[in-house]
């Protein structure tokens, strides 16, 4: 059976998606396109530890690469042959994904209740 290459795959365009990549980084970005052998992806940011203060470990966000425009709506292709693992992105580092790339901060349980008048 011929397979093409470039054939499209369906399911995760336009959503944030973590990939876990051979080397070990997980990469969180939004998935544009994909083909067979490729994902299309903007703003692709790698998860780290930081401290958040004095004893207190977090997860952090930065960009993957430095050498391109993190605000461009531009798409780099992460080869599929790179990617141990893909999974869509859970909701906390998501949320914080799209404040980090965009501006937009996502609405929280907090905000909700009080919208509701619960505190």
């Amino acid at each position: 059976m011929l397979v093409n290459k470039n054939e499209k795959t369906s399911g995760k365009k336009d959503q944030v998606y973590t990939f876990r990549l051979n080397t070990g980084e997980e990469v969180v970005a939004k998935v544009v396109d994909e083909t067979l052998s490729s994902y299309f992806v903007t703003k692709p940011s790698i998860l780290m530890m930081q401290e958040q203060s004095p004893g207190n470990i977090g997860i952090g966000l930065q960009p993957a690469m430095f050498s391109i425009d993190i605000n461009s709506s531009s798409s780099v292709e992460l080869i599929k042959s790179s990617v141990s693992f893909v999974a869509k992105t859970n909701t906390q580092i998501r949320d914080a994904y799209i404040q980090a790339t965009s501006g937009i901060k996502m609405a929280g349980m907090d905000a909700l209740n009080a919208l509701k008048g619960n505190d």
